[in-house]
Order: C-alpha cells, then structure tokens, then sequence
C-alpha cells in the first residue's frame, strides 16, 4: 500500500477530492488531501504565497511521513509537485501530472500557458479572472468556470463547486520554477492527459510532457475536473500507479 499526497489546482482545496479519497483509502491507501498555503481553508495572506510556499508546504507533509508518496498534482499543482520533487526527491515515489501544467527549469505557469513574455499584461489581459488592484490574487468569473473547469460535471456538481472556489494567490503564477536533473529529473513521471479539457487543452499537455517526457501518459475522456465527473475510474488510475511506491521501497 502507498502514502498519496493529492494537490489541488489554482483556485480549489482539499474538497476537490472528497470522492478520490474514500476509494483510495478502501484499497488499504493513506490519502493526504492538501489546502495549500492561501487556497481552500488555509487562511496564509495572498500577498505573501508563492511557489516556494506551495513547495515548503508540501516538503513538512512529506517528511512527516514514512516512506516515499505518490504525489498527485491537479492543473496548476503540477508546479508545487514539480518543485517538491527537486527538494524532496527520496520522498517522492512518483509525479503524477492529473491535466497539470509540466514547466522545465525557469519557466513560469503565466509564461507558458499565455505565451507572453510580459508576464504583467498576461495576468492583467486573461480573460478568465479578474486581477485585484493590489496585485496579490486574481479571482476567477463565475461565467466562465462550467466551460473552463466543470462542462461534463453535472448542473449540481457545478453550482456546487463554483461555490468552493477561492481568489489564487498571484505568487505561484509568476514565480520562475527551479529544478535540475539531479533531482526532479531521478523522479519518476506520469501525466494523465484528459481528453475533453477546456483549461488544459490535450494539445497543450503533450507540449509539456513531450519536451519534459514522462514514463507513462494515461489518456482519460473527461473534461479538467476528472475527481467530480469520473472518480472511480480516476481513483482505479491512481491505485494502480501504487505500483512506483512498491518498486522505491523494494529498492
């Protein structure tokens, strides 16, 4: 059995994943569902977030563990697992990319996902969000998060999920990821591409886990939020990936 760390995406929490876990933990599993530092219930000032928090979060969580973790990194969690896999690679038996956002050494999540260089006018002209006057979160628009987010969940998963989501720190958008080949790069990978993904499009993801490749890509037909429209069979992928944690205690 294996020690699972999940990690939400940008804007959600821990409750993302209340179908996952159950069904983890029925196949004998210890399950962590993660609020990062100034998302879900976690109350740390937005304007004090950044990568390097999500990151130092996650590394307290791991060492208080035994053994190496599946880690699990939703959307914009591929950034936190990506950089606490460089500090904490004998804790981490496996990455796993669920429709994440894969950045190589010195990218940023806003570089890459508008393709602007100045990373200031991206986060002030996406037309997802809203940026805050002082800079320090964006809030995302209702309108706009079933099509994005939510458009094979049902109409109740929806209202209901919309309700949870929280501004998103601006810190982790902007900060420049720092990983190396010694580290990050001895951590095995697997990315799940999900087909019908309006927030990370298919085409999109086999960009990043083509140019940071993986040792296996799982293909899903779900839209970005596979934890509410498809739990079972998201939680039969992620057992089955216990395998890596098997393998690293072995070794």
């Amino acid at each position: 059995m294996a020690n699972y760390v999940l990690v939400h995406g940008s804007a959600h929490g821990s409750w993302c994943w209340e179908r996952v876990v159950p069904l983890l933990q029925e196949q004998g599993h210890t399950v962590t569902a993660v609020d990062l530092p100034g998302n879900g219930h976690d109350e740390t000032p937005l304007a004090k977030v950044t990568l390097e928090s999500y990151a130092e979060y996650l590394c307290g969580l791991l060492d208080s563990q035994d053994g190496p973790s599946v880690l699990v990194g939703h959307s914009l969690g591929g950034i936190s697992i990506s950089r606490t896999a460089e500090l904490r690679p004998d804790k981490v038996a496996v990455l796993v990319y669920l429709t994440a956002v894969l950045l190589p050494d010195g990218a940023t999540f806003m570089g890459t996902v508008s393709g602007e260089s100045d990373v200031e006018k991206a986060l002030r002209e996406r037309p997802s969000w809203d940026l805050a006057e002082d800079r320090s979160h964006v809030v995302y628009k209702p309108e706009l998060a079933q099509h994005r987010f939510y458009n094979d969940c049902t109409p109740e998963d929806v209202e209901w999920a919309k309700s949870k989501i929280v501004p998103q720190p601006v810190g982790p958008l902007v900060s420049p990821m720092r990983i190396t080949d010694g580290n990050f790069g001895r951590v095995p990978r697997v990315y799940i591409e999900c087909a019908l993904d309006n927030a990370v499009a298919p085409e999109f993801a086999r960009a990043m886990y083509t140019a940071l490749p993986c040792a296996e890509v799982i293909e899903m037909q779900t839209g970005h939020s596979p934890f509410l429209s498809a739990p079972e069979e998201l939680a039969r992928r992620l057992d089955a990936l216990a395998r890596y944690a098997v393998a690293g205690t072995a070794a």
